[in-house]
């Protein structure tokens, strides 16, 4: 069975650091390919004003994806009714892949809050969860909730420690309205921002 990672994000901008937890899925979980999942309205909190249409956001994840061998970009997200609920998702893909087993990766502060997601029981079901954490991060907070998240779900739960690379996605779109273009964003994402005139 194919072995497929999810990232997902409203990757507003995609950026170095989706680039390198995703380089970290590829490498540590034994992955046939990682699939970005940009979503097209999340629900749990509002995007800024000044967000780059749905449709530009996948352009520029498909731009960073481009930059790592077996990494695409899956657009289920911009299909299905908005929010972009992951459990709907999931299950979704589920029925248009069964012979793929996906595995869900977070970071371990979205990992602490998963039981507290839309229908998280649908979650578990159709997923593997891999948290990504922080070499070092509090070791026995993550065994604590993955041994909840296992005895209350049935959750099949790996943690992969790497290191980080923090990128803050709100100091990127305030350089990019003072018409800088750091590094963080990468050289393809740069140049569709620059193209479409995103976030000035």
């Amino acid at each position: 069975m194919r072995r497929v990672g999810l990232l997902g994000g409203t990757f507003n901008p995609p950026h170095a650091g989706h680039l390198h937890a995703a380089r970290a899925a590829l490498e540590g979980l034994a992955l046939d390919a990682l699939w970005f999942l940009p979503d097209a309205e999340p629900p749990h909190k509002v995007l800024p004003p000044g967000t780059p249409t749905a449709q530009d956001r996948v352009e520029m994840t498909r731009r960073l994806a481009s930059l790592l061998p077996r990494a695409e970009v899956c657009t289920l997200e911009q299909e299905l009714p908005a929010p972009s609920y992951t459990a709907r998702t999931l299950g979704e893909l589920a029925r248009r892949c069964p012979d793929t087993s996906f595995v869900l990766v977070v970071g371990s502060d979205m990992f602490f809050t998963l039981d507290r997601w839309y229908r998280p029981d649908v979650i578990f079901r159709h997923a593997e969860i891999a948290a990504l954490a922080r070499r070092d991060e509090d070791t026995a907070a993550l065994d604590g909730c993955r041994a909840r998240l296992r005895e209350q779900y049935g959750a099949r739960v790996s943690l992969l420690y790497a290191d980080v690379l923090e990128v803050s996605s709100t100091a990127l779109r305030e350089a990019l309205r003072r018409g800088e273009y750091p590094e963080a964003l990468t050289e393809p994402v740069a140049a569709y921002i620059r193209e479409r005139g995103l976030y000035r």
